[in-house]
């Protein structure tokens, strides 16, 4: 009888958490189900995430299920989306740039002569504020799978 009510505990346990969890939410990024990833990757604890939500971008930092910042909060047809390529001696890679007022986040990839390079760069004004790098290899889906409508960077880029 104990065996019964123990293996009944764990499963409702079970199922509480599964429910606890948001609706098709991905356990290795912020994107929900139905959305496609288009960036994503772990920074230690946390993850940056890109996620296409009917053609609209956005943008998300922090734990799984606790995002620190959620980029446009609302979806703004990509008007603060802009995307860039990176030139590099044997290769080259990809960036986006997602602008809010004086903040810029950008994710990027790149590799060149075997040296692949991955993250997120926060500036502010122009100024680098952090530059994280990915501690797992990032999915990258920003130089084939972008909606219409997003605007060429006018802005210089650099990675770290």
């Amino acid at each position: 009888m104990k065996k019964i009510v123990g293996t009944l505990a764990l499963s409702a346990i079970a199922i509480q958490s599964a429910i606890a969890q948001p609706m098709g939410e991905s356990a290795q990024s912020h994107c929900a189900y139905l959305e496609e990833v288009v960036f994503n990757c772990a920074i230690g604890k946390k993850h940056v995430s890109v996620c296409n939500t009917d053609g609209n971008l956005q943008y998300h930092f922090g734990k799984i299920g606790a995002a620190e910042l959620v980029f446009p909060a609302t979806p703004d047809n990509n008007e603060s989306v802009t995307r860039g390529g990176i030139m590099l001696a044997g290769g080259g890679g990809d960036y986006l740039r997602f602008s809010n007022g004086a903040h810029d986040y950008i994710t990027y990839s790149a590799e060149g002569r075997g040296v692949l390079s991955e993250g997120v760069v926060v500036e502010k004004n122009g100024k680098q504020l952090a530059a994280l790098k990915c501690s797992s290899y990032a999915t990258n889906k920003i130089s084939t799978n972008l909606p219409d409508g997003i605007h060429d960077d006018a802005k210089p880029f650099f990675i770290p």
